[in-house]
């Protein structure tokens, strides 16, 4: 990982983490009020977990299992990806923007991928399977988005690809920018949203093609009571550089989840199994999927 992507991951962790400045501390991680209001009651903080532009700072652990299509067990060949996923608002007077009015109604709501742990098959000699592990491409993303926890959502900002993959295997070697936008609708029993992120490759390896690439999560879920949560929140994606049969991974899924509160810690579980119903025809690509997410609460506003 070159020392630029470095300080750029170093510097969107900071703002992340250091956004609710005003919050009180506690220990073990409690959830914690800022400006010294009451804290919202659990059943409000699960609600908000699953808010895209949320005034949560949360951080989600994310583990999912693809069985990719090659050689294994009735040809699907598995693959574990796990990323580090900060998301979290950051005040328009961290950048600047306080002396405006309009800034009091306004926030920017940023999040961060960092994939730490992948295991990618690949072909090796004598028929074999050889397997990477390592980092992959880092993604940052931040939309200028209203102070809401219902109603209308809407945000627009600019998204990032960092080049940070420990192994060719596991990115795509390429400086890659472009527009993100956020849409939907929050209410008391449903949360509907579209999260798209285009990137264009502007620098990096010469030996590596260039990128031209949309990512597009689509989230509908239903709350329940006693915290639970049921839906599906897959991502889709377009490769707009490869032929139309090879360009679309499209899943639909069906998953469950729980907010709980242990100790003075407020964590979301999230399990969804996914399928591919549109997937490459010749690249080698996931069939399946299954998602464990865990998300931990650490302060609310």
């Amino acid at each position: 990982m070159g020392n630029r992507t470095r300080w750029l991951a170093a510097g969107t962790v900071w703002l992340l983490l250091g956004a609710p400045s005003s919050a009180q501390e506690t220990p073990h991680g409690a959830i914690v009020p800022m400006n010294g209001t009451a804290a919202p009651s659990l059943a409000e903080v699960a609600r908000q977990v699953n808010n895209p532009i949320g005034p949560l700072l949360q951080v989600t652990f994310d583990n999912e299992i693809l069985g990719l299509r090659g050689g294994g067990l009735a040809g699907v060949e598995p693959s574990y990806a796990g990323s580090l996923e900060p998301h979290g608002p950051i005040p328009l007077d961290r950048i600047g923007l306080g002396r405006f009015e309009w800034a009091e109604n306004f926030q920017i709501a940023a999040q961060m991928i960092v994939p730490f742990v992948e295991t990618v098959p690949g072909p090796r000699g004598l028929g074999g399977v050889a397997r990477k592990s390592g980092f992959g491409d880092i993604q940052l993303g931040a939309v200028i988005a209203p102070n809401r926890r219902s109603g209308f959502l809407w945000g627009i900002g600019p998204t990032f690809v960092l080049p940070s993959a420990s192994d060719d295997a596991l990115g795509q070697g390429k400086w890659q920018a472009g527009p993100a936008a956020v849409a939907g609708y929050m209410g008391e029993k449903w949360t509907a949203y579209l999260l798209a992120q285009q990137w264009w490759s502007f620098a990096g390896s010469r030996a590596r093609a260039d990128t031209n690439q949309l990512c597009l999560n689509y989230v509908l879920l239903r709350n329940l009571p006693g915290r639970w949560v049921v839906g599906m929140q897959p991502t889709m994606s377009v490769d707009w550089t490869a032929s139309s049969d090879d360009a679309v991974q499209f899943p639909v899924g069906l998953g469950v989840g729980k907010t709980v509160r242990i100790g003075s810690l407020a964590i979301q579980f999230w399990l969804e199994a996914d399928y591919y119903a549109v997937r490459p025809a010749a690249a080698t690509g996931p069939r399946w999927g299954v998602d464990l997410q865990i998300t931990p609460v650490f302060s609310v506003p």
